[in-house]
């Protein structure tokens, strides 16, 4: 990871050819330890390029967003160094030394994994060394940070403050933006959005007297400070331009002070840099907070204390800014930040490049259900892609892409679970608008983790200007040679081209005919549910299940296979289905229909036929046919076919479990597609495909035993038949059949 994202780096400052570049950064060769130089002529760079590819290591900026223990930032420092060292022999010490000053930074929510973090790099700087050739050991304390990464903003009960204004970071900008403009149009949105307020209240006869009374003094207030005639007292409102010439200063003395600080050693002065690291700090934070008590002044200012309820308002605003002035105090005192400022903390990235190069991750895996509620909540205001069943590991994902630069890359390690997975949507969206190119490579083969239910993948995410704009997923064979990747193993696609897949899929672990095919069987198609809607069972607990029978039967996954009958299980009484499920529910009234049932955990789609309107339990998925002219028989037999079971796995096969079983679900089998022409098929056309059906029922309803000898091959001659005609309705080239057999 820590090499293809300076690959991909050096490619796109340099136009240097990546594959010439890659032989640099892996070239590994002890001569070259002991300075050899001509490795550089050996490798064909001339001196041009051996410079341009130099000051582009010097100046790269990388983070590790959740550092841990620092492994990405030690593997980041010693591939910079390497190559430098390649290009022009000198001292790696002070090599490492300079890089981690000037190139390598982390954050991590445990203070002791930083603590760690930090001394892996001062190791890193002292392993190979004799101790009299060393110098003291530089501080790194604003090189790696403890903090929460994922929040920027302080939570004060159920209002979010921010504690940083970004635009002091363009100075020259916000001076240039005069103040009234600005607040001018400040208040015209609020005015906009207290009027939309007043309006749709009033539509939906929600509008309360109260309420009104309290938006009606507030869009009052609002013109009033709009219409300067109007206004009795002039609000000298702070606008950050007022703090501008300070904040120029202050980061001056800031960025002095971070390089004092690094190779600090005296601890008095070490310490006395430290407080004034701080208490600058704290200025910029001072600055946000009298912007947000302006507010509550110019509100306060506004109000007629001749109005009962405007006394009301009055103490609640009060109040509100007396919170707000004791926020700094809090701050001075406290150990902990529940949050980590990026843009002040790290301002000189900021400010040199408007964010890092390269943020490089293997964030934590943490489903949305494990996480605090109080931190969900804070999440879902300030993440698009905190929706549904979301991962935190999605944030980091979204968190790397608003830190990153203009041109830039986010290399991470995770779970292949956002490829497809219904929850990673907004992630995905996110991904396609924001990034010019992109390489995902699946590493499902390999041992990465113990825990079968992780299968990783390696995403190297790019920002910015691309010399190639193409996406390419790849699946490793070898840990030893992650991306040397043969090309009948992964695929090339435009973003467009993924794009168009429903909800924006990225299938991996497909090769390039494979991709191609699902690409042209999507084009001017229909998905499923077009014609089945598909519903997952319900989940009874096991309380209410009874041996003896009862008004309904339970059917679970084991009962049933692919088109055979279904054995019986359990029962359920009407009463007690009715505690699990409401009778006016949409899902209970599709529930006692015919239905096709589909197992959740197969190898294939495994579906049949239920006429005896069954109580699906949670693992069985149920489809009922939403178009008159069409027969459970016929779309069972489409669902049961080869090309179907291919189609899921191709798009799906990233959600496989142990053992290469797919888990099938109802959105995902609705994305299947169908060709427009199966829209306007007529009876006569369904007739084959239902008559071969209908025989394997009965073959099935007559012999319980579906391991009976003598039936295995009718029911095998009847599946390739209906596999034959469903490739014939969708037009596939003999070429293209041979694709599907493959499965």
């Amino acid at each position: 990871m820590c090499q293809e994202s300076l690959i991909n780096h050096l490619n796109t400052e340099t136009r240097i050819d990546a594959e010439r570049i890659r032989k640099l950064i892996a070239f590994k060769d002890e001569d070259l330890v002991n300075g050899n130089g001509s490795r550089k002529k050996s490798l064909g760079f001339s001196d041009d390029e051996a410079q341009s590819l130099d000051r582009a290591l010097s100046n790269i900026k990388v983070c590790d967003p959740a550092c841990g223990s620092g492994a990405f930032l030690v593997g980041m420092l010693n591939e910079i160094v390497s190559a430098r060292r390649i290009l022009e022999p000198r001292s790696e010490y002070k090599l490492k030394k300079e890089t981690i000053q000037e190139c390598i930074y982390g954050v991590d929510i445990d203070p002791g994994a930083v603590d760690i973090a930090k001394l892996r790099l001062w190791l890193s700087l002292v392993v190979d060394f004799e101790l009299r050739d060393i110098e003291p050991l530089p501080n790194l304390d604003y090189k790696i940070m403890c903090g929460n990464s994922l929040l920027e903003e302080l939570i004060v009960g159920n209002e979010s403050i921010k504690l940083f204004d970004e635009r002091l970071l363009n100075l020259k900008e916000l001076k240039s933006n005069p103040p009234e403009n600005t607040r001018k149009e400040a208040l015209k949105s609020q005015l906009q959005e207290k009027q939309k307020e007043l309006f749709d209240l009033n539509a939906k006869n929600k509008l309360s007297m109260a309420k009104k009374k309290e938006l009606d003094a507030e869009i009052a207030a609002i013109n009033k400070e709009l219409n300067p005639k109007a206004k009795k007292t002039k609000i000298g409102v702070y606008h950050p331009v007022f703090f501008a010439d300070q904040a120029d200063e202050y980061f001056k003395r800031l960025r002095e002070l971070h390089k004092q600080f690094f190779t600090e050693y005296d601890p008095i002065k070490k310490k006395e840099r430290r407080k004034q690291i701080e208490e600058i700090e704290l200025e910029f934070i001072k600055s946000s907070i009298k912007e947000k008590v302006d507010e509550f002044d110019s509100k306060i200012k506004n109000l007629n204390m001749q109005d009962p309820g405007d006394r009301k308002r009055q103490a609640v605003l009060m109040q509100k800014k007396l919170e707000y002035l004791a926020i700094p105090g809090q701050i001075r005192n406290s150990k902990t930040r529940p949050y980590f400022l990026w843009k002040l903390n790290f301002f000189e990235v900021f400010q040199e490049k408007g964010g890092f190069d390269v943020v490089i991750a293997n964030p934590p895996y943490v489903r949305v259900d494990e996480i605090d509620a109080q931190e969900r909540e804070k999440f879902k205001s300030s993440f698009i892609t905190a929706t549904g069943k979301y991962d935190l590991y999605y944030l980091f994902f979204e968190k790397a892409l608003s830190i990153s630069g203009l041109i830039s890359s986010c290399v991470f390690i995770s779970p292949n679970k956002f490829c497809a997975a219904d929850s990673a949507k907004k992630l995905r969206d996110l991904f396609f608008n924001i990034i010019t190119s992109g390489d995902i490579l699946s590493t499902s083969r390999l041992k990465v983790f113990d825990s079968v239910s992780n299968y990783p993948v390696i995403s190297i995410l790019k920002k910015g200007k691309c010399i190639k704009s193409d996406f390419i997923v790849k699946q490793a064979q070898d840990i030893n040679s992650l991306m040397t990747v043969d090309k009948s193993s992964g695929y090339i696609s435009s973003i467009e081209k993924l794009r168009a897949f429903p909800d924006s899929i990225i299938p991996i672990n497909i090769n390039q005919e494979s991709f191609d095919l699902i690409q042209r069987l999507f084009v001017n198609s229909v998905p499923l549910s077009s014609f089945l809607s598909i519903s997952e069972g319900l989940r009874i607990p096991v309380k209410y299940e009874s041996e003896s029978k009862q008004d309904f039967e339970i059917v679970k996954q084991y009962q049933f296979s692919k088109w055979s009958e279904i054995s019986t299980g359990a029962f359920i009484s009407n009463s007690n289905l009715l505690k699990v499920i409401s009778k006016d529910a949409d899902r209970y009234k599709k529930i006692l229909q015919e239905k096709i049932l589909i197992a959740e955990d197969a190898l294939e789609i495994n579906a049949t036929i239920d006429r005896q309107k069954r109580i699906p339990q949670g693992g069985v998925y149920f489809a009922i046919c939403l178009k008159d002219n069409l027969g459970l028989e016929y779309l069972i037999g489409l669902l049961n076919s080869k090309l179907f079971s291919w189609m899921y796995k191709v798009m799906y096969s990233g959600m496989h479990m142990g053992g290469g079983y797919l888990r099938y679900r109802s959105r995902f089998l609705e994305n299947l597609s169908l060709p427009r022409s199966l829209v306007t098929l007529s009876t006569n056309d369904q007739r084959f495909i239902i008559e071969k059906v209908e025989e394997i029922l009965i073959i099935f309803k007559s012999y319980k035993d579906q391991e009976s000898q003598g039936n295995i091959p009718k029911i095998k001659e009847y599946e390739r038949q209906i596999d034959q005609m469903v490739c014939k309705l969708y037009g596939l080239s003999q070429e293209e059949i041979d694709i599907i057999e493959k499965l």
